[in-house]
């Protein structure tokens, strides 16, 4: 019973590294040498092999949302794999993780501050074959997706304390711990 507990967040975060080494082949193809570098950095992380010998949901998010990177690397060139990117962040989503989309916004913020600031003989482009309009539509689609099972629960189950426990309890207080819990704790403790 203990390795089939385990044995998902295993698979999730073998998978996290598979992601990770074509997220390096997506941004230095010539280079396949990157590939390994970049697996061997993540080996060296405590937190990729806690949340692979854990039963808790980390290793999925981690591994959808290195998918989501993963496609909206892809998508900047092929704009396909913008419905990659969606499906990655339904499945995040499922793992109570949605933060591909975190990612999406950043890289669109990026994208817009770069376009302000770099000498127009540097211009930086909208990703190819989308507009600002697709592009919106890309993040409400995965903005519906990634919330979809917590919206499915609060249908079936109902009331305030279902909302509380799927959005704030499970989603926003993981990324954004309350000063009440955080005082009083060395770094160590709080970063745990």
């Amino acid at each position: 019973d203990v390795i089939a507990l385990r044995l998902p967040s295993a698979l999730f975060s073998f998978g996290a590294f598979v992601v990770t080494a074509m997220i390096a082949n997506a941004l230095v193809p010539s280079r396949p040498w990157a590939m390994l570098g970049s697996v061997a950095l993540l080996a060296t992380s405590l937190e990729v092999w806690s949340a692979a010998s854990s039963a808790m949901l980390d290793g999925g998010a981690m591994v959808f949302t290195a998918f989501g990177i993963w496609a909206m690397i892809k998508a900047l060139d092929h704009p396909k794999f913008w419905l990659v990117f969606v499906f990655a962040t339904f499945l995040a989503g499922l793992q109570k993780g949605p933060t591909p989309l975190g990612f999406f916004v950043f890289a669109m913020i990026g994208l817009a501050v770069a376009a302000v600031f770099l000498p127009a003989k540097m211009p930086v482009k909208m990703p190819q074959g989308m507009t600002k309009g697709r592009l919106l539509g890309v993040f409400a689609l995965g903005l519906a997706v990634a919330f979809l099972w917590q919206f499915f629960q609060l249908a079936r189950y109902g009331g305030p304390e279902a909302l509380s426990g799927n959005f704030e309890g499970e989603m926003i207080g993981r990324f954004a711990p309350s000063l009440a819990a955080a005082s009083g704790q060395t770094n160590t403790e709080f970063f745990a």
